[in-house]
């Protein structure tokens, strides 16, 4: 990308990119994560979980979904999103 005196911008535009992508991921993660606060007492209630319990499986969600990303991405570049 060149500006108007012909100088090359030091902006790439992938950044723009990867930060749009964060942005997305993280509203769909918090929209995501607040909704298992609805279940605590029940999820208590029935199996006798305590709330640290509970917090660990979003916890540990979190850090498989982050590791298996990585992964995916290419998968889903080479075959497209839909099977």
């Amino acid at each position: 990308m060149t500006t108007k005196s012909g100088k090359k911008s030091r902006h790439f535009y992938g950044w723009n990119v990867v930060v749009a992508s964060f942005l997305t991921e993280f509203t769909y993660a918090e929209g995501h994560a607040s909704t298992l606060g609805l279940f605590f007492r029940p999820f208590q209630a029935e199996f006798g979980w305590s709330r640290s319990a509970l917090a660990a499986v979003q916890t540990i969600s979190r850090w498989v979904e982050a590791l298996v990303y990585p992964a995916i991405g290419p998968l889903v570049d080479r075959h497209g999103p839909e099977y």
